[in-house]
């Protein structure tokens, strides 16, 4: 392994570094636009990075063949576990930083910014450094002090960094997918994103995704923007109740659980249709998800807002109490011989047991 060898890739790498800094990943993915751009954004920032830490140990161990890496310490095995693990986690932190570019987010400014100047410090570091140490000449009129402490410290910086993210998920207490889903969508950024969506949106082209941003894990402002957005359709109830008879009741329940309706009566028996539909939706969903991936909170949502439609419409001729029990037997529905004690079991007992 030449210095030649190392100076290629740490061009290379160089180039790599400027693709990951420039302004195609430096602006934040309006959720408005394809849900999965961001997506492909994060697998292009993942090969690159990748691509960057194959480069930049070709490097390493250019340099560690000339000796120049003895500083660190004179044990091969020492040397090389450091060198390792610090150069991974300098990549992994940098190509964080990178996605935290375009991600939507919802720490506080400060934050952010420190984020995006973190790829900037990491990939400087790294490249001077491996410049300095693989070229002989340069090396001899440098003081050792000028690239051991910066590298020492993004070294260690980004794995300590690194080993705190992963304790941080390892022990936190886990909160439920939908109690992060609402802190998520009750960020600023988020809230702004959707409103200027639901503006923007045709209301008979995107119906479907305008009774979703009804639903309650959005914020109340959202929800009240989508409402309206819907009413401005001038067929709209008819299009709930089309949505209430098919597999896209729980749509139709998202806005009918907190919005009226100018005409009860249309509504009556969809209604009751799509209980039994929420009720077939459950049960299949039990027998097709994997034991391992039950969650004592799931259904809560559905189970509720399919409770709140029922109340605004029971007491008008239709008994909804059958389709509600159809409900509660499909929480009954046995995985594994064994039958998963949801939350929401209590709640439509609950429910049952007053009527």
């Amino acid at each position: 392994m030449t210095s030649l060898t190392g100076n290629i890739c740490l061009a290379l790498a160089a180039l790599i570094s400027v693709a990951l800094l420039s302004p195609f990943f430096q602006t934040k993915i309006s959720t408005s636009n394809d849900q999965g751009a961001s997506g492909y954004m994060v697998i292009i920032v993942l090969f690159l990075s990748f691509l960057f830490l194959g480069l930049m140990s070709i490097v390493y161990f250019a340099i560690n063949k000339q000796g120049a890496f003895n500083w660190v310490s004179t044990t091969g095995s020492v040397r090389f576990l450091f060198l390792s693990i610090g150069l991974l986690s300098a990549v992994i932190i940098a190509a964080i930083g990178v996605m935290n570019r375009f991600m939507p987010v919802s720490s506080s400014y400060i934050l952010q910014s420190l984020m995006k100047a973190v790829p900037v410090v990491i990939f400087v570091v790294l490249l001077v450094t491996g410049f300095i140490l693989n070229n002989t000449g340069i090396r001899e009129h440098v003081n050792l002090l000028f690239y051991k402490w910066p590298l020492f410290f993004v070294d260690s910086l980004c794995l300590a960094g690194l080993l705190f993210m992963t304790a941080s998920a390892l022990f936190s207490p886990k909160s439920s997918v939908e109690s992060s889903t609402r802190k998520y969508e009750s960020s600023t950024s988020i809230v702004q994103s959707r409103l200027t969506e639901i503006e923007e949106s045709d209301v008979k082209e995107n119906m479907m995704r305008l009774l979703e941003f009804t639903g309650g894990l959005y914020p109340m402002e959202v929800r009240e923007k989508a409402s309206e957005k819907i009413k401005t359709n001038p067929d709209w109830q008819n299009e709930l109740i089309a949505m209430l008879e098919s597999d896209n009741a729980l749509n139709a329940f998202n806005f009918l659980q907190a919005n009226e309706v100018e005409d009860k009566k249309l509504f009556l028996q969809p209604v009751l249709t799509g209980v039994m539909t929420v009720a077939g939706y459950i049960r299949h969903t039990i027998q097709g998800t994997s034991p391992s991936a039950f969650d004592d909170r799931m259904f809560s949502d559905e189970v509720n807002r399919v409770l709140r439609t029922v109340e605004k419409f029971e007491g008008n001729g239709v008994d909804y109490l059958p389709a509600v029990r159809e409900m509660r037997a499909a929480l009954d529905e046995p995985v594994g011989g064994k039958k998963i004690k949801f939350d929401c079991r209590e709640i439509l007992d609950s429910w049952i047991g007053k009527q």
